[in-house]
This record gives C-alpha cells, sequence and structure tokens, in this order.
C-alpha cells in the first residue's frame, strides 16, 4: 500500500487525536483535553514548524509533529556534554505516532522522509527517545540520526538523538 503524507489540516484533528489517544489514553494531561483539541491552533504557530499527516487508502494513519528549536520555549537538558552539540537551526520531532492499524507498513519512515525533504532552512532535526525502545531507536538510526548519549535530568531514561542536514 502507498503511503501518502502531506501537511496537516484543520480537518485532520479529530483522526490526529484518535491516534495521539490510543498512546496516550493512561496519560493524565490527555484525559483533560478534549479529542481533536490538542492541535486547534497549530496552524497559527505559522513558521518554525513541520505537521504532517500520513494516509493509507484516504485514511489518516499517522502523524509528525516538527518544532524549531527555541530553548526559551522547549529547554533542553542542562547536560553540557548536549550544549557542546552543534545543533545549529534546528528542527525537533515532539511527536512522531502512528495507529496500531497501519504499523510495519513504513507509516513512519514516510513521515521522517517527508520531514527531511522540507527542512531546508535547518541544519539539523533532534529528537528524544528511550534507547531501549528497539523499534524506535532503529527506525531514527536507520534514518541517519546519531544518539548523542545524553540523558534529561526530568526524564533519565531517554536520549536525545540528532541528524544533521
Amino acid at each position: 500500500m502507498q503511503v501518502n503524507v502531506r501537511p496537516f489540516q484543520p480537518s485532520d484533528n479529530l483522526d490526529v487525536a484518535t491516534i495521539e489517544g490510543e498512546e496516550w489514553s493512561s496519560k493524565q494531561y490527555w484525559r483533560d483535553v478534549a479529542p481533536g483539541e490538542e492541535y486547534v491552533d497549530i496552524l497559527d504557530i505559522g513558521r518554525g514548524r513541520e505537521f504532517l499527516v500520513a494516509e493509507l487508502e484516504g485514511e489518516v494513519v499517522g502523524y509528525l509533529l516538527g518544532l524549531e528549536v527555541d530553548i526559551e520555549k522547549h529547554p533542553f537538558p542542562s547536560d553540557d556534554e548536549f550544549h557542546r552539540q552543534e545543533i545549529g537551526k534546528s528542527l525537533y520531532i515532539d511527536e512522531l505516532e502512528v495507529g496500531p492499524e497501519a504499523r510495519y507498513q513504513r507509516v513512519a519512515e514516510a513521515l521522517l522522509e517527508e520531514l527531511v525533504k522540507r527542512t531546508g532552512d535547518y541544519d539539523s532535526i533532534v529528537v528524544r527517545t528511550d534507547p531501549k525502545a528497539k523499534k524506535d531507536m532503529g527506525l531514527y538510526l536507520r534514518h541517519g540520526f546519531q544518539d548523542l548519549k545524553v540523558s534529561d535530568s526530568d526524564n533519565p531514561e531517554r536520549t536525545y538523538l540528532i541528524r544533521k542536514l
């Protein structure tokens, strides 16, 4: 099946919320947000973001939200090793989710590949993930990311990866 990746539209809110809810339903934050409410204002962010959705046979089955790194709004870990990295102007992958019915159909790969095509103004892409999550780590490593081997004091089980562009 062919995966179609396109920019997010407001009409995708409920589809994205459904995918998100399948992954995050146990988290208190998501129980406090009505389905589709999370990204109502996302298009108002304007520049400095990439919000993509993936479709299979016309149905939204995954999404990726990348935001321009802004240390004031999204501080990275205080780890000195992280701050010695040359990340330049970076896009941070805040969310990358694929619905359970579409897993193992190259949806995440298609989203990452499209993101890379759209990052001409950036020097790198940064993501934070659990190094024990073998599938996630494998996905990013296969797509040119390198583990910075720095931890986040708020989430010590996470590490940051970077892909230079």
